[in-house]
């Protein structure tokens, strides 16, 4: 089964203040995981185009966690993008992947429920409606 996939990725601040925001939509059978470890990938390209130091990616899903900890095989399409992941990053060695768990990730995941309103790869350098709430929430 074909399903559309929408990844919401904001770039914020060192005081996570809101810089720029990106939507970003694939087609293709993908499990949740797996579509955590893309949305992360496609985060990290886009910080590689835009010659980014320093970042801290910042994801929810443990499971995306625990396949950069370890080095364990097991579903090949996860791991795959794992893999890919850490090519990416080891290019830029002051940049990591962080786990979250707070609400403030809420602005990524509002940002890619509401990606089916705005094209795919559309780059947002105002902060969104669907997100302006949740931004200036942080920033207080």
């Amino acid at each position: 089964m074909k399903i559309n996939v929408n990844a919401g990725i904001v770039i914020q601040d060192e005081l996570r203040r809101f810089l720029k925001a990106k939507t970003i939509t694939s087609h293709g059978n993908i499990k949740p995981k797996e579509a955590e470890v893309w949305a992360l990938s496609q985060a990290l390209i886009w910080m590689t185009n835009m010659e980014l130091q320093n970042v801290t990616f910042e994801v929810d899903c443990k499971a995306v966690m625990d396949g950069f900890n370890s080095n364990q095989q097991g579903i090949p399409k996860f791991y795959f993008l794992i893999s890919s992941c850490n090519i990416l990053l080891y290019n830029y060695p002051n940049s990591r992947v962080s786990l979250v768990q707070r609400q403030a990730y809420q602005v990524a995941h509002s940002l890619a429920r509401a990606s089916w309103l705005h094209a795919s790869n559309q780059v947002f350098k105002r902060i969104p409606n669907c997100i302006l709430g949740l931004v200036l929430n942080e920033t207080q």
